[in-house]
């Protein structure tokens, strides 16, 4: 096989981000034609207050939330504990003129002061920014507002079932791995070598912290958005849009284990932003996960750094993330004399050399 059909797990490379399929591949087809009355009543919707207005056909900020609660799946995820807390949190801007999608990771290891949800029992203070969602989609909403100073316009949460079935749908993915990846608590097993992954077993995959890195959240994005990828190649490399058959069970596995907002719930609004991310070429939706650094107080949580403070004004300003950083690095000369800073270990880079663009190939 070809290296455009393969996908080789290495842990330094830079890869696309978890969910961000939702925004590129899932939410433009979401609701079309007679589709849409079909399978609009399988989403779920809340009722929440702290979602910023948006105004037609201006820039959109959608908060994406994949939910890590064990309530689906009678018990294949582990022991329903009765929380909920997210399992991964994208931020995605799409543009006033409808010519980018970019997406922002927010480590779920993020640690900052958050607002209080006094409606929902959450009394706010120093806090991981995924402990908001346990309390509802508007807490979270509340949080990543006041975190990164954007306002969010709508929210869409997917669950592990949504996640295996989406999989399922499209036919399974292929992924190749350079070494074993053995994990008895996200139950994956795979050898070295090509593999054909159903839902549960591409679930499994995603889910492991253990397997790569040193076990934490910031190593198990790399491969997270690996397996995203290759579920986007395979939906749009395969016929899956075109086929009706496979295009329902995609639509009705995702719709299923959909919640948004009830701003975003109406077929109008769905169908709406659906033609809108339609027209954004590939070329234009970029992915990254946020620019972070060791926290201060405990190395094994992570907190903000000036460049993300910056990727988020670029996002609330509805300017490409990078392009006001690039224009000063041209007009301020380097000093000769100044010694060379080193990266700090362990963080990530600044917003434009981390990005990736959705059609750029992963496999090298």
């Amino acid at each position: 096989m070809g290296k455009r059909g393969r996908h080789i797990i290495r842990p330094k490379r830079k890869r696309r981000i978890i969910t961000s399929v939702i925004v590129a591949v899932v939410l433009p087809v979401l609701l079309v034609g007679g589709i849409a009355l079909k399978l609009a009543g399988n989403v779920k919707t809340i009722d929440v207050d702290t979602t910023a207005a948006s105004e037609p056909d201006g820039p959109l900020n959608i908060l994406i939330i994949g939910s890590d609660s064990r309530s689906a799946g009678e018990g294949k995820y582990g022991e329903d504990d009765g929380s909920g807390r997210s399992d991964s949190m994208v931020l995605a801007h799409l543009s006033e003129d409808d010519s980018r999608v970019d997406a922002v990771q927010i480590p779920r290891d993020l640690t900052t002061e958050v607002p209080a949800c006094e409606d929902d029992g959450f009394a706010g203070g120093l806090s991981m920014i995924n402990a908001t969602f346990e309390y509802g989609p508007g807490c979270a909403v509340k949080a990543v507002q006041e975190v990164t100073g954007v306002p969010v316009h709508h929210f869409v949460v997917l669950d592990f079932d949504g996640f295996a079935g989406m999989v399922d749908a499209i036919g399974g993915i292929e992924m190749c791995l350079e070494e074993p990846v053995r994990d008895e608590l996200s139950m994956v097993d795979l050898d070295a070598g090509r593999h054909e992954l159903d839902g549960e077993q591409a679930l499994a995959l995603a889910r492991t912290r253990h397997a790569f890195g040193d076990g934490s959240d910031i190593a198990r994005l790399e491969h997270q958005q690996l397996v995203m990828s290759s579920i986007a190649q395979k939906a749009t490399s395969q016929g899956v849009l075109t086929r009706p058959d496979r295009l329902v069970r995609l639509l009705d596995a995702v719709t299923k284990s959909l919640t948004v907002d009830d701003e975003l719930g109406s077929v109008g609004d769905m169908t709406g932003l659906a033609r809108r991310l339609a027209r954004v070429p590939l070329s234009g939706i970029t992915f990254q996960v946020m620019p972070w650094q060791p926290a201060s107080f405990d190395e094994n949580r992570v907190e903000m750094t000036d460049e993300a403070r910056a990727l988020f004004a670029a996002l609330r300003d509805d300017v490409p993330p990078g392009q006001e950083t690039a224009a000063e690095e041209t007009t301020e000369p380097a000093d000769p004399a100044a010694p060379e800073q080193p990266e700090q270990p362990g963080s990530s880079t600044g917003p434009s050399a981390g990005a990736t663009t959705a059609d750029t190939s992963i496999c090298g």
